[in-house]
């Protein structure tokens, strides 16, 4: 197939028109095409792979195929066919649209635009409502709209959503997509917010802005940055180095002191629970990027020394460790330590409910109650086995069904005994 004819097969499509009525037309629903075919022998099923205009390349394809390896377990051939028995097979159009897009690639009139996080084109509808994806690769993730910018002078950006359709014109220096349906957008180097009507809700007047959550929005101003609210409201004044993201309700901040770069962590309320005057801020888990909740807040003073807050802002250790890794194992054998139960002499315990206001005594409780749980679901089950113990041994019962009888008469016997051990001495289950 001719570069012309793939070429005007791109400007039908972007002309409106489906895959299938382009394959069915009677220019080139004759045309000759070889599809590379590989055939899943255990299950029958057949992937198309590639689609090529000769029939050398589509043998040498085929015999590029990795599955060639295994030949007991795939069947690889390439198949001779026309563009007219493939109208309705979208996986034909999958394939077909790698070389449209190609085609029309030196053409300017095919008015090709940019994607967030795509290599490939996609192109201007001819009435410039649409986004024509020739090959499937939009990013739909954080919004259900997507950026695109223009190849003009200068690039222009705007938004579509998941079915192609343009909402919001190319227009702005640049634009994100909508979250709670805002979104910021750029004019004369100045950001400001739009909504779905593509109306100001906020004018243009900051140097950044990032994604509404929560009706809270990052924002950023020659003075720094803060958090601003849908009517522009100033939530965290604008005085921290660095764009402010919360998790479970802190943030990690940033500020400029002295020359030096202090860090500190605050609420939603910009109350600082640990103050902004440490070198270095981590937490216990894996990295400041995570959204996981963790337990600790590790902090580095000026004099290099580390120690550690929690996460309500009490000193959990004193700064007096050289490294991060020795407050580390200090929190771990601390949580560990409150994990372990105090000391209780086994042969001293007596089944007395009535007091367990300490942690031990509760822990004893605990597990006496879990015995006597145990106890009684193995009596109840002893209790069950024996009232059917006469048709134990019945002829007509299969060898597996007593073999199982006598499972259970096994399970009821243990449930019993670990009962009433922890009855009697629950500190043996830690022993």
């Amino acid at each position: 197939m001719s570069q012309q004819v793939l070429h005007d097969i791109g400007i039908e499509i972007l002309n409106g028109a489906s895959w299938e009525s382009v394959l069915a037309d009677p220019r080139w629903s004759d045309q000759r095409i070889y599809l590379h075919c590989e055939q899943d022998r255990l299950d029958g099923q057949i992937d198309i792979e590639g689609i090529y205009f000769s029939l050398p390349e589509a043998h040498f394809a085929a015999s590029c195929s990795p599955q060639q390896q295994r030949p007991e377990a795939w069947k690889i051939y390439t198949q001779a066919t026309i563009l007219g028995n493939q109208a309705q097979n979208t996986r034909v159009h999958y394939l077909l649209a790698r070389h449209v897009r190609e085609a029309l690639a030196d053409n300017p009139a095919a008015r090709p635009v940019d994607l967030w996080q795509r290599d490939s084109s996609a192109y201007l509808s001819a009435d410039s409502t649409r986004i024509v994806l020739f090959e499937d690769g939009a990013h739909f993730t954080l919004s259900d709209t997507e950026r695109f910018v223009t190849r003009t002078d200068p690039p222009l950006a705007g938004l579509f959503n998941q079915q192609g359709q343009i909402v919001i014109p190319a227009q702005y220096e640049n634009i994100d997509g909508f979250h709670e349906d805002l979104a910021a957008a750029k004019v004369n180097g100045d950001y400001g917010v739009i909504d779905r009507n593509n109306r100001w809700v906020l004018e243009p007047a900051y140097l950044h802005l990032g994604f509404f959550y929560d009706g809270i929005c990052s924002a950023q101003t020659e003075t720094g940055w803060g958090e601003i609210d849908r009517s522009g409201r100033w939530v965290i004044p604008p005085i921290y180095t660095d764009s402010i993201r919360f998790s479970n309700g802190l943030a990690k901040v940033a500020r400029m002191l002295d020359g030096q770069m202090k860090y500190g962590l605050i609420t939603t309320a910009n109350e600082a629970i640990v103050p902004i005057q440490y070198s270095r801020l981590l937490y216990t888990g894996s990295g400041w990027e995570s959204w996981e909740p963790w337990e600790y807040v590790l902090a580095c003073d000026d004099s290099g020394m580390w120690g550690a807050f929690t996460m309500r802002g009490e000193l959990a250790v004193g700064f007096e460790h050289g490294n991060e890794a020795s407050v580390r194992e200090l929190l771990q054998k601390q949580d560990q330590a409150d994990d372990e139960p105090e000391p209780v002499d086994a042969g001293a315990a007596e089944m007395d409910f009535s007091d367990a206001e300490s942690p031990a005594q509760k822990m004893q409780l605990g597990k006496r109650l879990l015995g006597l749980a145990l106890l009684l679901i193995g009596l109840w089950l002893l209790q069950s086995l024996w009232s059917g113990f006469s048709d134990m041994y019945d002829s007509a019962r299969t060898g597996r069904e007593v073999w199982g009888t006598l499972n259970f008469w096994v399970v009821g016997l243990m449930l019993v005994s670990g009962g009433a051990v922890l009855l009697w001495r629950p500190a043996l289950l830690k022993e």
